[in-house]
């Protein structure tokens, strides 16, 4: 067994989140798309997804970094944005170039920053105010065919006392493996004791996959393990089913189709083991995500979506058509692509081109069309450039009752939510959905009316208007937690304001798909930032241009009524209530 050793101070603090009832890790809590500011177009430009709020809050923010295929952040325990990387440098949360990180992946004759999953990045098991950077280097091969291949994974290690607190890298591009590797598709596990990580790096062409296990004392080589049949690699993704027991690796290739591999994963062991390598006919850009309850595979294929049951003993003939691309152009072709699961709950899915939009999967837990896939239902501020940001479950706990449970922790349900309204012409009706983690056993709900559930995910009629305080309970043999939200019911707690010298006329209103502004007393050059709610007061949408006019496109948009909240540069707000049919 090889053994990557650490030279740094061991602090004492230790994080073993499955301990703590109630504490919800916030690692993946902010994504950032996009590119760099430099552009004269209000198109370009960086845009941050917030998920400390749900919907999650959507910006456009000036910053130097342009992000391609290749795509990684990371933030505090809290979610706290700490530093990301587009696999050429790390910048940290002032946009700077990270301390010690100005050249990540030194091979100028390639491209670094176009492999799907080509970083990835752990919180250091044990030590609070340490992470490490896996990144899979590109090398330009002139034979036989002149295109790159991965032929190094390496490691950076990043301490965030560095800098005043801003992080500096401490060891930079250090050599985990060199042999001929599958591009990017780097994903982690959490070990059965609920602290370390694994690692697996598939090699090219090949049914061959190395393992790595980060422990507080740094990264063991476990050697290779080969299971099933070679596959034919290209682009694609890598990732462990939420709750650790399967792995899926899909490539996708041109003409031949894809080369999709399902296998079972031993999370005290890191084996791979009764894998099923599945043809598929679909050609396309690849994509895969699993949905949280780990039931549901959803394979990207450029023009399709689909759907598949991993519990179904014919996986193949469990297969579903979620959707097929319906052309919507923004500005260009928003044909499907990579997938990840968020921190509320459902998958987003960016496009194999420049555009501003993702599509969403808003039930993921749920068989064909009950999962709620949306086309372009996320609306972005700026351009994005197929970049998805690549994250593993940082919110897996221990294999309670495994031979490898060995460190005393727990899994103590979290308890977390979120809700929506579907129909906002009836919004009384609301929609909640569990997020709670470490395996709750039991829900009790109480939706502050005097009512409550014990489904898991029910659906609650108010009798009329309000703010209603909603309390979730969840437990299981080793505790319970509660967590409350305010829940806005039918009322916007926005009224009309259209200040002075801004005269707002919107039309048509009530609207089917496009929303025309026209703003009077903004000059050709001044910025205009809208941001859309619904009924609760919840961000749907935003756009930004400059001048007097902008056609917004909304099609997207349940029905319901709206607030718009208008403002200028130089501070002046309008906000006024539309109608979407």
């Amino acid at each position: 067994m090889k053994t990557f050793a650490f030279i740094f101070f061991l602090y004492s603090f230790t994080i073993a989140t499955a301990q703590n009832p109630g504490f919800f890790p916030r690692y993946d809590n902010v994504w950032l798309t996009g590119y760099d500011s430099y552009g004269s177009s209000l198109d370009w430009g960086g845009t941050r997804i917030d998920f400390s709020s749900s919907p999650p809050t959507i910006i456009r923010e000036d910053r130097n970094m342009d992000f391609y295929v290749t795509n990684a952040s990371i933030s505090d325990i809290n979610g706290g944005l700490l530093f990301y990387t587009n696999a050429n440098y790390i910048a940290n949360r002032h946009n700077d170039t990270l301390q010690g990180g100005s050249i990540l992946n030194p091979n100028p004759s390639a491209s670094q920053n176009i492999n799907p999953q080509g970083v990835l990045i752990l919180p250091f098991p044990e030590d609070a105010n340490s992470y490490i950077v896996f990144h899979s280097m590109s090398t330009f091969d002139p034979t036989p065919y002149s295109y790159q291949q991965v032929y190094h994974c390496l490691y950076s290690k990043i301490d965030m006392q560095r800098d005043s607190g801003l992080g500096g890298v401490i060891e930079s591009n250090k050599i985990l493996l060199k042999d001929t590797l599958d591009y990017g598709k780097l994903t982690a596990c959490k070990h059965a004791n609920g602290r370390d990580w694994w690692i697996l790096v598939p090699k090219w062409n090949s049914a061959n996959y190395f393992t790595f296990l980060l422990t507080p004392s740094g990264i063991e080589s476990l050697g290779k393990q080969k299971v099933g049949e070679a596959p034919i690699s290209n682009a694609g993704q890598a990732l462990f089913s939420p709750d650790g027991a399967k792995y899926v690796r899909y490539n996708s290739v041109g003409s031949l189709g894809g080369y999709l591999d399902i296998y079972n994963f031993d999370r005290c062991t890191g084996v791979l083991s009764n894998c099923q390598n599945i043809h598929l006919t679909q050609v396309g850009m690849p994509g895969a995500a699993i949905s949280p309850n780990s039931q549901y595979l959803y394979l990207a294929n450029g023009l399709w979506l689909h759907q598949y049951d991993l519990q179904s003993d014919n996986i193949l003939d469990s297969e579903i058509l979620l959707g097929t691309y319906d052309g919507y152009l923004s500005p260009a072709n928003t044909f499907f692509f990579l997938l990840q699961l968020a921190p509320d709950g459902k998958l987003y899915m960016n496009s194999a081109a420049t555009v501003n939009t993702m599509h969403i999967v808003h039930q993921p837990d749920l068989p064909g069309a009950t999962c709620r896939f949306e086309q372009h239902g996320v609306q972005l501020p700026t351009l994005n450039s197929l970049s998805m940001p690549n994250f593993p479950n940082y919110r897996l706990g221990p294999l309670d009752g495994s031979p490898c449970d060995t460190l005393g922790l727990d899994n103590l349900p979290a308890a977390h939510f979120r809700w929506e309204f579907w129909d906002t012409l009836t919004p009384l009706n609301v929609s909640f959905t569990d997020l709670s983690i470490y395996e709750p056993a039991t829900w009790q709900w109480d939706f502050g009316d005097g009512t409550g559930s014990t489904e898991k995910d029910p659906e609650h009629l108010y009798p009329a208007p309000g703010v209603y305080t909603v309390c979730l309970k969840v437990s299981n043999g080793n505790g319970a937690d509660s967590i409350c939200y305010p829940v806005t019911v039918g009322v916007s707690s926005e009224a009309e304001v259209v200040p002075a010298g801004l005269e707002v006329a919107v039309a048509p209103n009530p609207f089917q798909s496009v929303l025309a502004f026209s703003v009077s007393g903004v000059e050709a050059w001044q910025r205009v930032n809208v941001v859309l709610r619904d009924i609760a007061g919840r961000t749907v949408a935003q756009t930004v241009w400059r001048g007097s006019h902008s056609d917004w496109q909304l099609e997207h948009l349940p029905r319901g009524v709206y607030m718009y909240e208008l403002r200028t540069d130089d501070g002046r707000r309008a906000v006024g209530k539309v109608v979407k049919t």
